[in-house]
């Protein structure tokens, strides 16, 4: 049996993470997976663990005490000899990556899941850090696997080894993301939603690269226009101890129009609660999760032309430039009006689930990453 140990920064509530989970949690897997996380033990880590999968927590923060966490990363990996070492992100590659190889494994594959970064809103340390990895990806990991076909021609142009960039879209259980309306009644009534009023989602954590503002701009147009509808913000950060966020929707006077839900663990129900989903994002974005999650449960998604959500949306969604409220406007007031359209509605959902479906199989990648280990 193959012994693949992964490195991960965080196992918090994320795209990488969840795809890790998933891929290493099946049942059918061949291999033997060990997760090593950088930081502290949380979301997937729990569920790592009730899936008896080995996960260790080396606790690292930014301080002198980082180079005692790395020696033991070593010694673990010295102990465990894996066959290959998988790392998800940009901290993981570099550390996971020189760590590993010099614990004795040649066998290492770097994982990169973002597109493109924005000076001022990317932090300083993972711009340099970018820029470490592409010096180093050179002769340090065997493959770079991009989940997004965009995240890998940037990565080309910001100087990352091109030959050794795979493209590998992530692939997802859609037989956990399924059409279930049969909740959206009670949900309605305990978010205090008529039956009237179309529900628009935005499902994300709170960070600049999601741009939360870009989305309330759009609604503060499209308050002006209609009144039947709510927004629902679901997110870590997403409620009402966010001044920020809260700060904008009293400015654009959208208090009585959004619920602040934060984060939810039923994610599911809610994506079938949602009538139109959107993501907002101005950068950063690989292959956006949240939209084929969406599109699963019978959720059309308007969506920014970052990373590969063009390619995942196609001709079941809306596209729309970064940072342009009154497109994005434009195109939510089109997704409403096709709702009155009940058949071509209803053929938008189906036709939709079906591409992800054919296009994002969870076997396909799991099967993909196989064969880059075995290389």
């Amino acid at each position: 049996m193959k012994k693949i140990v992964h490195i991960i920064t965080g196992l918090g509530d994320g795209g990488a993470e969840a795809v890790l989970y998933r891929m290493v949690s099946s049942n059918d897997s061949p291999q033997e997976h060990i997760v090593i996380c950088l930081q502290n033990k949380s979301k997937y880590g729990i569920a790592l663990e009730n899936k008896k999968i080995k996960v260790f927590y080396m606790n690292m923060s930014p301080n002198l005490k980082i180079f005692s966490k790395i020696y033991k990363l070593f010694l673990i990996l010295k102990n465990l000899k894996p066959d290959a070492i998988q790392t998800w992100m940009y901290h993981s590659d570099l550390i996971g990556g020189i760590t590993g190889r010099l614990s004795g494994c040649k066998n290492i594959v770097w994982g990169v899941y973002c597109s493109n970064f924005v000076f001022g809103q990317t932090k300083n340390s993972t711009i340099l850090i970018i820029f470490i990895n592409a010096l180093i990806s050179w002769f340090l990991p065997k493959k770079i696997i991009s989940c997004s076909d965009e995240g890998k021609d940037t990565h080309k142009r910001y100087g990352f080894a091109g030959k050794k960039l795979v493209y590998v879209p992530n692939g997802l259980p859609h037989e956990d993301f399924i059409i279930d309306k049969t909740n959206n009644l009670n949900l309605r009534q305990s978010l205090n939603i008529n039956n009237k009023e179309v529900i628009i989602g935005i499902v994300g954590r709170y960070s600049p690269m999601k741009d939360h503002l870009n989305f309330i701009k759009a609604l503060s147009i499209l308050k002006t226009e209609i009144n039947d509808f709510v927004a629902l913000f679901i997110g870590e950060n997403l409620d009402t101890s966010n001044k920020t966020l809260m700060n904008h929707l009293e400015q654009y006077d959208l208090i009585d129009k959004v619920r602040l839900l934060g984060k939810q663990n039923n994610i599911q129900e809610f994506m079938n609660l949602i009538d139109i989903n959107v993501l907002s994002s101005s950068f950063g974005e690989g292959q956006p999760n949240v939209l084929c999650e969406s599109m699963l449960c019978g959720t059309p998604c308007v969506t920014t032309d970052v990373g590969d959500a063009s390619l995942i949306v196609q001709d079941y969604g809306w596209v729309v430039p970064p940072k342009s409220p009154k497109l994005l406007f434009d195109a939510i007031l089109n997704a409403k009006d096709l709702m009155n359209d009940a058949s071509s509605w209803e053929r938008r959902i189906i036709e939709g689930r079906i591409n992800i479906i054919n296009r994002f199989s969870m076997d396909r990648m799991t099967e993909s990453y196989r064969e880059i280990w075995q290389q």
